[in-house]
């Protein structure tokens, strides 16, 4: 579900990055208020690990389409609404600078898509949530970013004009409908595993559920990850069917029709990308790379909210 950069104009781009901005703003001032403990530092690196380690490998939902865990749900009821925000957050950046995934003009509307919506979504349900509803949850989360995102290249009139567009949309959203089917037994399934039976935010993992978060988050990059779908995502299969193979595009003559915003944005990141993956040989280090220094931020974000003299 990751936008490129030739999706969105350079005026969506400059909102959705000021929305997601604002919406992360507004979560880092929430854990000041209230603060954070060392168990829930180690919560949000073990499970940052996990989530970016799932989101790298896709699995078939249709024939020639795939998908992958998005997590959403899941960061925000573990990790609380707001700190689940800012790990999403540090999760889609860092795929951005390091794999590709994402373009980075778009990484303000992904992040609005795929971190604060999932997470404003738990923040309206305060009591404990039973199976059924996260499942609920995580569903819609899906079918509300796909939602999102069609919003958002609806904006950009060489993709919206026409009969493609239509088709488009109901491809995404046929697709994205199947999508959620995973999506929600995954995130009820990993909380399960995690014994998560409290409210958002309230859970804490002990050092062996640590562990396996970081255990499970390596056996996905150097075990599953050589055996990923290689068929395209929700959002490229149904560019791609809908004749809109432009918003997949990352060439500097398309991406110049869109806005120099993008042309710049996708020059500046193609810099980075290729610079981060002529360090390491394999997907596989790359990947154990990129998981470390997600999970590295995560801590490090977390730190901050921590009071120096612990109020509870």
């Amino acid at each position: 579900m990751h936008l490129g950069n030739g999706a969105i104009t350079p005026e969506c781009a400059a909102v959705t990055l000021a929305v997601a901005g604002g919406g992360l703003a507004l979560a880092g001032r929430n854990l000041q208020r209230v603060g954070l403990n060392r168990d829930q530092i180690g919560t949000a690196g073990a499970m940052t690990a996990a989530l970016f380690a799932a989101q790298m490998v896709n699995f078939p939902v249709l024939p020639w389409t795939s998908g992958h865990l998005i997590g959403g749900v899941l960061a925000a009821r573990v990790l609380g609404p707001s700190l689940g925000a800012l790990t999403m957050s540090i999760v889609l950046t860092i795929q951005a600078l390091t794999l590709g995934d994402g373009g980075l003009a778009a990484l303000g509307a992904n992040i609005v898509n795929m971190a604060l919506l999932p997470a404003g979504m738990v923040a309206l349900v305060r009591e404990r949530i039973g199976k059924l509803r996260v499942a609920g949850l995580a569903a819609a989360s899906v079918m509300g970013a796909a939602l999102l995102m069609l919003a958002e290249i609806a904006l950009n009139p060489q993709a919206a004009s026409g009969p493609d567009f239509f088709n488009f949309a109901w491809r995404m959203i046929a697709i994205h409908g199947w999508i959620a089917v995973p999506e929600a037994l995954l995130t009820v399934g990993v909380l399960q595993l995690l014994g998560a039976d409290s409210s958002p935010g309230q859970l804490r993992l002990d050092a062996l559920r640590k562990a396996a978060c970081y255990g499970s988050a390596v056996f996905f990059v150097l075990c599953l990850l050589p055996h990923t779908s290689l068929w395209p995502d929700g959002y490229e299969s149904a560019a791609r069917n809908s004749g809109l193979i432009g918003l997949l595009t990352e060439d500097q003559e398309s991406l110049a029709r869109v806005g120099r915003l993008n042309s710049a944005a996708a020059s500046c990141q193609r810099e980075i990308v290729t610079w981060v993956q002529t360090l390491f040989s394999t997907d596989q280090f790359l990947g154990l790379i990129a998981m470390s220094l997600a999970a590295t931020a995560a801590t490090a974000v977390a730190r901050v909210f921590t009071p120096t003299s612990p109020t509870r």
